[in-house]
């Protein structure tokens, strides 16, 4: 976590010999610094969205037993997305992600992704944080209407979520995550209230998984559709890199913490269980405390 840090540190200095006049803050960028979530409306437009859940369908052949379902993308759908994905930057959000970053980014990878109720939900529908870069951001790009009666994902604060790693959960193991954050300060005067988004088809959450705790909610009707964006710190444009390699990078999903930022490729490295995370990043923040 200390070598993705320092990596962006240094990709905020460069930014900022290239970038005499950086974008300013507006909404999203000041929710996401602010509260470590936002929401961004009419990512894609309403009937790209339809269109692209119709094909979900049409890729996904049978029910199966879990919550989640993964699409696996043909070339033709890798190239419809990947321009979908160029478009939706280019009309704005793009702006804001380098004004949270305070410098360029990447999308290191996306995911395709259809929630629906089903026997099995598994730990992603209890309270965590994704154990990745502190720097890492979310973009989930709803396909379908979220409504009270649909799958969602909720989401907490850097308030909350350093109130629960005062009391010892930041990053539970799987063992040890629940389904209720207050039962950590029962008799707290001032509970948790998670937060639900009411989104329509073609909006997006944009969030910070490794620093607020979050966890899905599969209520009992419909279907979720996500266009899921892993995104993280540059030193290049966002642009230049879709430019130089060819679509099908962009659906490769792998670990966004064992990884080398320095590479122009980008290669995994070998990683394992047996870590822990420094203070710094349990308590939320985005780079070590005593380099701030």
């Amino acid at each position: 976590m200390e070598f993705h840090a320092e990596f962006h540190r240094i990709c905020r200095q460069i930014y900022e010999q290239l970038t005499p006049h950086p974008r300013p803050a507006e909404n999203l960028a000041d929710d996401l610094a602010g509260r470590g979530f936002a929401v961004a409306r009419q990512i894609f437009p309403t009937d790209t969205a339809a269109l692209l859940s119709s094909e979900y369908s049409r890729v996904i052949e049978e029910q199966n037993e879990t919550a989640n379902t993964k699409i696996d993308p043909d070339a033709a759908l890798k190239a419809r997305v990947f321009a979908l994905i160029r478009d939706a930057l280019e009309g704005g959000i793009a702006n804001q992600l380098e004004a949270y970053f305070g410098c360029f980014f990447r999308i290191d990878h996306c995911e395709m992704m259809r929630s629906r109720a089903a026997p099995t939900t598994g730990l992603s529908y209890l309270w965590h944080r994704d154990f990745d870069p502190m720097s890492k951001i979310h973009v989930l790009i709803y396909l379908t209407d979220c409504g009270a009666e649909s799958p969602a994902t909720l989401l907490t604060t850097f308030d909350d979520t350093r109130r629960c790693a005062q009391n010892g959960y930041s990053f539970p193991p799987r063992s040890r995550r629940i389904a209720d954050l207050n039962e950590l300060s029962p008799g707290d005067p001032d509970p948790i209230v998670p937060v639900r988004p009411r989104l329509a088809a073609g909006d997006a959450t944009v969030f910070a998984p490794s620093r607020i705790l979050h966890r899905g909610d599969i209520p009992r009707e419909q279907v979720r559709d996500l266009l899921i964006l892993n995104i993280l710190p540059s030193l290049n444009p966002w642009d230049r890199e879709m430019d130089a390699f060819a679509p099908d990078r962009l659906f490769e999903g792998r670990s966004t913490l064992w990884y080398d930022p320095f590479s122009r490729n980008k290669p995994s490295i070998p990683g394992h269980n047996e870590v822990s995370a420094p203070l710094w990043a349990q308590m939320a923040y985005p780079f070590p405390l005593t380099a701030v």
